[in-house]
């Protein structure tokens, strides 16, 4: 196999990684009573499985008052009203099956084929213009995806782009878009890397500088954090080089340290003294999460997904089912910790046959990384 078709697979791999650590952990996103995962599950998971209809404590809900706009079951989330209005706590992703991908990923899926289909001569700026239209197309064509939840960054989208006269023409979507880019909310949510995933992984055969370059103006136009930035640069540092058969655990300490700071190594090798002591490592690793902060914030969720990747770099299963059941956003923390060990299964391990065959969307990414 020639260098190029090698970074390629890995790149596929990659991608098909992110979409299994996805789907993984979708049943018991946003766990934070970590416990309940195994009492809900009957054991931690170690399978694809459908989700339960009910949450430990879902905040699937609607604000005080209604939206302004109305934007679920109106502009987005069609047919999805009444799970935001129960009075009950339902799980987040409660219309999916077993295997299925979260909205976030089924974006990347969306952006992967478009990327794929548009011609070689359209500069970065026409590709990510075509890009948000049809990402507004498919966000408000009823049927258009299963989930029944939508991340704050996507509600918050299209909240201003119904008060901004919902435009569709390119260059007028265009034109809204890097306007409100100006001032979208600062959120450094590890849920960003889902999508760009699909960017930076497209691109993948530039130059580093260039594949960080395309995957910052791509989320720029729906974050705007530096701390975020600094993770999704950092990020596309290691699939590039991971792709090419570098070595992930080296590139994640590397990363691990610079998120850390002034006492990074001596922080990572506390964590290796707790897992290496522990009886049940899984539990220290649950520890561990919690001290670094579970919830979606790349603060927290960036450093877990590196230690896990460092840690697992070369046990593709054992990597993906330690996210899940450390909980929390263990689906947001899903997509770059599959991507990265999908990238390094490529050159040492391999993905486990019943990950590639419980996919929901396999025939449909086969089909889009083949052409």
């Amino acid at each position: 196999m020639s260098d190029t078709s090698k970074i390629f697979e890995a790149a596929r791999l990659a991608f098909t990684g992110a979409l299994i650590g996805d789907a993984a952990a979708m049943p018991v996103h946003w766990y934070y009573d970590v416990p309940a995962i195994k009492r809900d599950y009957n054991g931690w998971i170690t399978q694809y499985e459908k989700p339960h209809r009910l949450h430990p404590k879902s905040f699937m809900k609607l604000p005080e008052g209604g939206e302004n706009p109305p934007l679920v079951g109106h502009v987005i989330l069609h047919n999805k009203l009444d799970y935001w209005t129960s009075s009950e706590y339902l799980n987040y992703h409660c219309t999916m099956e077993a295997g299925e991908n979260t909205l976030n990923c089924q974006c990347a899926l969306l952006i992967m084929k478009s990327l794929r289909q548009f011609p070689s001569s359209m500069n970065d700026e026409e590709v990510l213009k075509q890009i948000f239209k049809e990402y507004v197309e498919f966000m408000t064509t009823p049927d258009s995806y299963t989930d029944s939840y939508a991340e704050s960054y996507h509600r918050s989208f299209f909240g201003d782009w119904v008060k901004a006269g919902k435009p569709t023409e390119l260059n007028a979507l265009h034109n809204f878009v890097t306007k409100r880019s100006e001032t979208a909310e600062k959120a450094a949510y590890i849920g960003a890397l889902g999508a760009t995933t699909a960017i930076i992984l497209y691109f993948i055969d530039r130059p580093v500088d260039e594949v960080i370059s395309i995957a910052l103006k791509f989320v720029k136009r729906t974050h705007r954090d530096e701390t975020l930035m600094k993770t999704i640069s950092n990020y596309a540092r290691i699939l590039h080089s991971v792709v090419r058969g570098g070595s992930l655990r080296d590139a994640a300490e590397k990363a691990l340290i610079d998120h850390f700071g002034s006492g990074g190594e001596e922080k990572i090798r506390k964590y290796d003294e707790a897992v290496e002591k522990a009886d049940d490592k899984l539990s220290a690793y649950q520890a561990i999460g919690k001290e670094l902060g579970i919830a979606c914030d790349v603060k927290g969720a960036w450093p877990i997904a590196l230690l896990i990747c460092r840690n697992f770099h070369d046990d593709f299963e054992g990597g993906i089912l330690t996210n899940v059941n450390i909980g929390g956003d263990n689906v947001g923390r899903g997509s770059p910790v599959g991507a990265m060990l999908g990238a390094a299964a490529a050159w040492k391990g391999k993905i486990p046959k019943k990950w590639l065959e419980g996919l929901k969307y396999k025939s449909q990414f086969a089909e889009i990384l083949s052409k």
